[in-house]
């Protein structure tokens, strides 16, 4: 179980670090903590490791005196969110993927926002996919980006999710 706690743990710490960069005004910067959420992201999940990813993050000068928020574990909505990381994971990477290819900032701040709360959303017991393509996503894409809609929208519609 400790390894899901760590999980648990890195998806919130996710949610609270794509929040915090909608307030940085440098475009390295967000390229740069975006670049370490990415790289992070595909390391192997059983080695995740709460600490030492709070440890890192913070390295960095933006977030030295920014708050990384984490609530408590809930240990029995484990079972439920845990089944369908796999999937959910390769959506947050599509994500980190898509974000590359932004140019502006403006565009590049409306995406952050609308994912930002995806990965503590996929770790809630009252996950749904298609609320949040409709309230997030949907939005997003409307203004910026119809084939947005095109590439992500049969993961969000899905009955499976």
């Amino acid at each position: 179980m400790n390894n899901k706690n760590n999980i648990y743990k890195v998806l919130h710490a996710y949610t609270s670090v794509l929040g915090n960069i909608l307030w940085c005004d440098n475009q390295e910067e967000i390229k740069d903590t975006i670049s370490f959420l990415s790289t992070y992201l595909k390391s192997d999940i059983n080695t995740w490791n709460f600490i030492k990813f709070d440890n890192e993050i913070k390295s960095t000068e933006f977030f030295q005196n920014r708050l990384i928020y984490i609530p408590e574990i809930n240990e029995n909505i484990m079972p439920k969110w845990f089944s369908e990381l796999d999937r959910n994971m390769k959506v947050l990477e599509c994500f980190f993927d898509y974000y590359f290819n932004i140019k502006s900032i403006k565009q590049a701040k409306d995406f952050i926002d609308a994912i930002h709360a995806f990965p503590s959303s996929i770790i809630n017991p009252k996950w749904n996919a298609g609320s949040y393509w409709n309230n997030y996503l949907l939005p997003y894409a409307s203004r910026w980006d119809k084939t947005f809609k095109e590439d992500f929208y049969v993961y969000f519609n899905s009955k499976d999710v």
